[in-house]
């Protein structure tokens, strides 16, 4: 049985392709500050389990997966995704703070290695999956940034959401150099 692995390649060529489609302004933007920024807020903002941190959370997150969902790009239908994001995060602001309280005693350990896992596995989107087979190669692949998910966590949770974020940055800003040199 043989196995295409093909599809591991394909993100370093779709990158290549995004950079000379967009331009090296745009492309660095977002893949050094812009992604670095909606991912942390997304993933690690609402471990302070303050109610606004998981509102803002909660609505970032569901505008990522409204864009995965529709297919059409993160841009694409930005005041709806941005509206129906809105709204399910407002559900968050009804519960209220002693809730979140109890919810960080109980399960905040869970909630934040949970919040790592689909930090990591989430970037499996970067590879062009073809079929079943493929899937437990994909997943492997993701663990680089399980790991860094564990380390962004451990930083966000010691010294603060910005320094997180500014270290998500930097490695982002390193890899996105070396992806230049490849292509």
């Amino acid at each position: 049985m043989k196995i295409d692995l093909s599809f591991l390649t394909d993100a370093i060529i779709s990158d290549a392709y995004e950079i000379r489609n967009k331009g090296l302004v745009f492309t660095s933007f977002f893949v050094v500050l812009f992604g670095p920024l909606i991912e942390e807020l997304g993933f690690r903002f609402a471990l302070s389990f303050k109610r606004v941190h998981i509102f803002i959370s909660v609505s970032v997150l569901s505008f990522m997966f409204l864009s995965l969902w529709l297919g059409r790009g993160f841009f694409a239908d930005i005041l709806f995704k941005a509206l129906i994001s809105l709204l399910i995060g407002s559900a968050t602001l009804l519960v209220n703070q002693k809730r979140y309280d109890i919810v960080q005693q109980k399960y905040g350990l869970q909630i934040i290695w949970l919040t790592i896992m689909l930090f990591g596995f989430s970037h499996i989107v970067n590879y062009k999956i073809e079929n079943f087979m493929q899937i437990p190669i994909a997943l492997m692949m993701c663990l680089p940034q399980v790991l860094m998910g564990i380390v962004f966590t451990y930083i966000r949770l010691n010294l603060g959401f910005l320094f997180g974020l500014l270290l998500h940055s930097l490695i982002n800003g390193i890899s996105f150099s070396f992806s230049l040199l490849v292509t």
